[in-house]
């Protein structure tokens, strides 16, 4: 009588197949952060030239005669603004609404009506505020893209926790 003797099962294979599987999720994970970022990368390079033409707009408005297409443009463009803020801050968690409203009070809150709007020269406080919240709202754009892709994920998950 032949005893069979049962071999060592062989695992390798097995655990070659669950490094392979693993390494193709980790690798296909990075791939599609790199690539909403870029996407996010584009979305807040339109949205900073948005808010420059913005204050061009705003800046060509107060320093002329009032003109009620233009009034009507800088309204719904800064509009635009606030709806793709909205987005971008839903993809990296983060709410520019402030700011917005601090843009568009800069734009809208003096000067503004037909019949209080005078012509105002280039040095005047409300072409300043207009500059300073534009410049504000891009700041805080790019620091807020930059906390999220340029942070070391250690610092990120340790403010998560604090904040809790």
């Amino acid at each position: 009588m032949v005893q069979e003797v049962a071999e060592p099962a062989n695992y390798t294979s097995v655990v070659t197949w669950l490094i392979v599987i693993f390494g193709w999720l980790v690798v296909n994970h990075q791939q599609n952060q790199r690539e909403t970022r870029k996407e996010l990368r584009a979305r807040l390079d339109l949205i900073e030239g948005m808010v420059n033409d913005t204050e061009q707009s705003a800046i060509r408005y107060h320093t002329s005669a009032h003109d009620p297409g233009s009034s009507r443009t800088l309204k719904s463009d800064i509009d635009r603004l606030s709806n793709l803020t909205r987005a971008i801050g839903n993809i990296i968690s983060c709410s520019f609404s402030y700011r917005i409203v601090r843009f568009r009070q800069s734009v809208t809150l003096k000067n503004f009506d037909s019949s209080e709007h005078q012509i105002l020269t280039i040095d005047h406080e409300v072409i300043d505020t207009i500059a300073k919240e534009t410049q504000s709202l891009i700041n805080e754009l790019e620091e807020a893209y930059s906390y999220k892709y340029h942070m070391p994920f250690y610092k990120r998950f340790c403010g998560k926790i604090s904040s809790k």
